[in-house]
């Protein structure tokens, strides 16, 4: 078997979800078997535009036993304005179904937002700095914020995602990082849907709490830090920061901040506010796997 890279753009429908069965305490190497599949999404409706407007690029075969570009193609189709990208030993195929807003063909390059596709860079940031010395996976959440946590949450609850945390909609209501604060303080200090470690639940506001994290421990922003350890080293130049940095505009959609927004950094939002590409997710996702990014 080869490896093969996928990374597959749905840029009408919004999926979140986790793995929240697994333990990320119990670690093991990644099989190099095993297709690697990444999919991201943004908010447009997907009836917005007809699938049969649908445009295909193809720059060598697929690999025939992974899919056919016909099978990519209408998996592409049904996804209204979708892109898909595959990247393996023979080179890369890309398929396209629809147009950005701008009535141009998708592209692999272009920028689109990342949601809850967020949470895997985020996740990889906080892994960088526990190997750095800089965070324990065992340390409170107590000890990097300036707020009452009420149940011991440890950093590694929160990860899993295990801490008990559900979510307030704070991230999503405002772009005055005060108002945030104050919404992730008051969902910290009240009483948790269970005691953390006991079940899994997917907490949005649990990931955007690593963002306070990743500021205490280094003493930056978490804009600058996940630009530092995850950005910068990899040549990811399409992918940013939307509530922090500026990038290039989104080919799709809209991000969740309000669009009158005039905070100057809002970079709170590790759980969901990151926009990328379908190239820069590709090389992403090879370093995480290949173990370029992390220790074992």
């Amino acid at each position: 078997m080869r490896q093969v890279a996928v990374v597959v753009v749905l840029l009408g429908i919004i999926v979140a979800g986790c793995d929240s069965g697994s333990d990320p305490s119990q670690t093991t190497e990644a099989p190099t078997s095993s297709p690697t599949t990444s999919v991201s999404t943004t908010t447009k409706a997907a009836s917005a535009l007809d699938p049969e407007s649908s445009a295909a690029t193809t720059s060598v075969p697929t690999d025939s036993a992974f899919r056919s570009t016909a099978d990519l193609q209408s998996i592409a189709d049904a996804g209204g304005r979708a892109l898909i990208f595959v990247s393996d030993q023979h080179g890369t195929t890309t398929v396209v179904s629809g147009e950005g807003d701008n009535g141009e063909t998708i592209h692999p390059d272009d920028a689109f937002f990342l949601g809850s596709g967020s949470k895997m860079i985020t996740a990889a940031t906080i892994l960088q700095l526990v190997d750095q010395g800089l965070v324990g996976l065992d340390d409170l959440l107590a000890d990097y914020v300036d707020f009452e946590v009420a149940t011991p949450i440890t950093i590694r609850h929160l990860l899993q995602p295990k801490s008990g945390l559900s979510d307030n909609g704070s991230i999503y209501d405002t772009c005055d990082p005060d108002e945030v604060m104050d919404g992730l303080a008051a969902l910290a200090a009240r009483p948790f849907n269970r005691e953390p470690g006991i079940g899994a639940e997917y907490s949005t506001d649990g990931f955007n709490m690593l963002s306070l994290v990743m500021s205490s421990a280094t003493r930056q922003s978490a804009a600058d830090v996940v630009r530092q350890n995850i950005f910068e080293p990899l040549g990811m130049t399409s992918t940013y920061f939307t509530g922090a940095e500026d990038g290039p505009p989104l080919v799709v959609g809209g991000e969740s901040w309000d669009p009158d927004c005039t905070a100057d950094r809002m970079d709170i939002g590790t759980g969901g506010g990151f926009a990328s590409s379908a190239t820069d997710l590709d090389t992403f996702m090879r370093a995480l796997f290949e173990g370029d990014l992390l220790t074992e």
